[in-house]
């Protein structure tokens, strides 16, 4: 069993460590999440990779839970993102099935009335476009959280790592001697002989 002295040294010096800066940078790269958790059908992988190169090279993480909080933004910036591509493509979608009909009950009709048929349906029928946003809310809320988080831990790093004294490298300046006294003559070692 170990001493109380030992827990407490152990204790204190994993509270300095701040893990290697470099496996950290190496598991956004590789993803601490499986890119199956993220990417859904035909997503670009290289997309992903993309972002969590730009993540990396923004926010630096350097601990594994600075790592966890970057991770958890890339995850909700990419579903926010498959959102914006899921949107315009349901609309499109419902206008083109819309299409026929409205040629025959409405012909002439402008972009913007279709477009607003198409919303009215999504909206009447399925919900979609409702639950599309209460997502990307969701995720606007989880992403903002991990980013407080992140910042508080570094801050937390800052608090916890010892003070650094400002040393200047300019030479200190010596007052000036009183009025009608001579400076002191410099210091020079007696000279010696060598035998």
């Amino acid at each position: 069993m170990s001493s109380l002295s030992k827990i407490a040294a152990d204790r204190a010096g994993a509270r300095k460590s701040t893990g290697s800066p470099i496996a950290a940078a190496n598991a956004i790269r590789q993803g601490l999440y499986s890119k199956r958790t993220i990417i859904i059908g035909q997503e670009e992988s290289a997309g992903l990779a993309a972002m969590r190169e730009d993540y990396a090279h923004e926010f630096r993480p350097t601990t594994s839970a600075e790592l966890a909080q970057v991770e958890a933004m890339i995850a909700c910036d990419w579903r926010i993102r498959r959102i914006w591509e899921i949107e315009p493509a349901s609309i499109d979608y419902v206008m083109e099935s819309q299409a026929t009909e409205l040629a025959t009950q409405a012909p002439g009709i402008d972009l913007p009335t279709r477009t607003a048929f198409a919303y009215a349906e999504l909206i009447d029928d399925s919900r979609l476009l409702e639950t599309l946003h209460r997502l990307e809310v969701g995720y606007q809320r989880q992403w903002e959280r991990a980013h407080r988080t992140l910042l508080r831990l570094r801050v937390q790093k800052l608090e916890n790592e010892p003070a650094v004294h400002e040393v200047s490298l300019e030479p200190v300046k010596q007052p000036a001697p009183p009025a009608g006294t001579k400076p002191p003559k410099p210091f020079r070692p007696p000279a010696t002989s060598l035998p």
